[in-house]
C-alpha cells in the first residue's frame, strides 16, 4: 500500500491500496504518530506546490537519458538558481520533440530525507500537492481551494501550480479565454470566475484536502514523483537474473543505436558550443574591461554573484545591474533583453502574470539607489512581458 502524507505539520495522511482506493486517512501531529506506517510498502511526501516547478522544452534528444543530460543547460536561462543545486525529473518525453521536466531544490529534497531518517518512515517519493488534484473528464482545468485559502490548479497530467487570492484573478485573465472549462470545488470561487466572464465554470465537490481528492481518482505515483536521483541515493541492490538478461538485451540494442547516439551527441555538442560563444559575447558586452577570459561561464557566474551581493563598485552600470540581479530571482522572472547607454539600462523581463510584474516593479523601487520607470507591458502566450528603464538615483 502507498502512504501519502503531508510533509508540513499537521501531517494529513491517506493510505491507498493497489487499486487506488483510499483505505484510511487522518491527521497526525508528527510522522511517527501515523497509525498505519507498518501497513505501507511505499511512502510519498506531499509538498506545497510552490516547491516544484514544471517546464516544457524542445529537445533533439532521442532518448530519455540524453534529454536528462541536456535539461539543465536548456533550462539554465529560465532558472534563477544554479542548476547544480537543483534536481530534475522527466515527467513526460516525446523523443526528438519535447520534454516536460519537474524542477525542485536539491537541498530541500535532501532535507526531507534527513528529517525522516531517524524514524521508522522511509521516504520513497515526493509529490507536489497539485498533482493529487483529480482530472475532470469534461474540464480543461481542475481548481481546488485548500482549507488555508490557497488554491491547487491542475491542467493536464503534468501541468499544475499553486495560487493565492492575489494571483487567482491574474491567472484567469492570463488565459484570455472566457470559454475555458474550469471545474472548481468551491461555489463562491465558481461565482467569482463567472463574474470575471467565465462561461464554462462548473462546481465539482471533491473536498479541500488531498485525501478527499484521491477518492476521485489519482495518477500513478511513478508518473508524478519528483524526487529524481535523490530518492535512489544509497538504495542500490544487486541485479536479479531477469535484470541481468534485460541488461544484455539492452546492451545489444544500444550497439544498434550507436550511430543515432553519436548524432545526438554531435547536436548537443554544437548547442553547447553555441551557448559558450553566446556567454563570451555577453561577457564582453557586460564587462568590456575584462581582458583575460579563461572560463567564461564560471567568470560570468562569479561576476553576477558579486553584483547580487553588492561586492563590487564599478560605476552606474554595475550599480543598476546589481539591482536587476537582486530583484529578478525573487519573483521568478526572466530577463529577455538588456541594453545600456547614456547611463541608463533598458531591460525587458518576462513574468508568469501581472502579479509577478507588480512584485518585480516593487523590488526595483525598493532600491533607493536606482530609479525605475515602466515603459511598456503586455501579455502574450500566457506570459507577461515588460520593458523597464533603470538609472542611478
Amino acid at each position: 500500500m502507498i502512504l501519502y502524507f503531508q510533509a508540513d505539520p499537521p501531517h494529513r495522511w491517506a493510505l491507498v491500496d493497489r487499486r487506488g482506493s483510499v483505505v484510511e486517512d487522518g491527521i497526525s501531529e508528527s510522522p511517527e504518530d501515523i497509525p498505519v506506517l507498518k501497513k505501507t510498502s511505499t511512502t510519498a511526501a506531499v509538498v506545497a506546490g510552490g516547491k516544484v516547478t514544471v517546464h516544457e522544452v524542445e529537445t533533439p534528444a532521442k532518448s530519455r537519458s540524453k534529454a536528462m543530460a541536456s535539461a539543465p543547460y536548456i533550462l539554465e536561462e529560465r532558472l534563477a538558481t544554479n542548476v547544480d543545486d537543483l534536481e530534475f525529473t522527466i515527467l513526460d518525453f516525446d523523443a526528438g520533440q519535447r520534454v516536460r521536466i519537474a524542477v525542485v531544490d536539491k537541498g530541500y529534497l535532501e532535507g526531507l530525507q534527513s528529517s525522516f531518517a531517524g524514524l521508522h518512515l522511509s521516504l520513497d517519493a515526493v509529490v507536489p500537492e497539485y498533482f493529487l488534484v483529480p482530472l475532470h473528464h469534461q474540464a480543461r482545468y481542475s481548481l481546488a481551494r485548500i482549507h488555508d485559502g490557497r488554491y491547487a490548479l491542475r491542467h493536464g497530467a503534468f501541468d499544475g501550480m499553486n495560487l493565492d487570492e492575489n494571483t487567482l484573478e491574474y491567472w484567469w485573465q492570463s488565459l484570455h479565454d472566457p470559454n475555458a472549462a474550469v471545474a472548481v470545488n468551491d461555489v463562491d470561487v465558481a461565482r467569482r470566475l463567472i463574474e470575471w466572464g467565465g462561461t464554462s465554470i462548473s462546481v465539482w465537490e471533491i473536498g479541500t484536502e488531498f485525501p478527499d481528492w484521491l477518492r476521485h481518482g489519482n495518477t500513478s505515483l511513478e508518473r508524478v514523483n519528483v524526487m529524481g536521483a535523490v530518492g535512489s541515493a544509497g538504495r542500490r541492490e544487486g541485479p536479479s537474473v531477469l535484470m541481468k538478461v534485460a541488461m544484455v538485451v539492452f546492451g545489444i540494442g544500444m550497439l544498434a543505436r550507436v550511430g543515432v547516439d553519436l548524432y545526438d551527441n554531435f547536436i548537443l555538442y554544437r548547442q553547447n558550443a553555441n551557448l559558450e560563444r553566446e556567454i563570451v559575447k555577453v561577457f564582453h558586452e557586460a564587462f568590456p574591461d575584462e581582458r583575460r577570459i579563461v572560463n567564461p561561464r564560471l567568470q560570468l557566474e562569479q561576476r553576477i554573484n558579486e553584483l547580487r551581493t553588492g561586492a563590487v563598485d564599478g560605476g552606474a552600470f554595475q550599480t543598476i545591474l546589481s539591482s536587476l540581479a537582486a530583484a529578478v530571482p525573487g519573483v521568478n522572472a526572466t530577463v529577455d533583453e538588456i541594453s545600456f547607454r547614456d547611463d541608463f539600462l533598458l531591460v525587458t523581463c518576462t513574468t508568469a502574470d501581472f502579479a509577478g510584474l507588480d512584485k518585480l516593479k516593487a523590488r526595483f523601487s525598493a532600491n533607493k539607489n536606482v530609479k525605475v520607470e515602466l515603459i511598456s507591458s503586455g501579455s502574450r502566450d500566457n506570459k507577461v512581458s515588460a520593458r523597464f528603464r533603470l538609472e542611478s538615483a
